[in-house]
């Protein structure tokens, strides 16, 4: 698993929630999934991959600026023991 992230917050207000999401699947077992979001994030960026027999592994990207985060993610919708034959 690689993980990158940094999000400076405002620490004045709780705030996460969702103003909008698209959720698509490609194939069989790959999932897309957009999504929009109101944070008290005020500017950050955030990059995953998750792989190697862990469930739903795949490819996660997100923008945070000004109270605003936009998420990306690509992920197999299948668990782990789905992989082993």
């Amino acid at each position: 698993m690689i993980y990158i992230s940094f999000v400076l917050r405002n620490p004045f207000i709780q705030l996460h929630s969702l103003v909008w999401e698209w959720i698509r699947p490609v194939t069989k077992n790959t999932t897309a999934e957009i999504g929009l979001y109101r944070t008290n994030g005020i500017v950050g960026f955030g990059f995953s991959i998750t792989g190697f027999q862990q469930d739903h592994r795949g490819i996660s990207f997100d923008l945070e600026f000004l109270g605003w985060n936009l998420d990306f993610t690509w992920y197999d919708n299948r668990h782990s023991e789905d992989y082993v034959q």
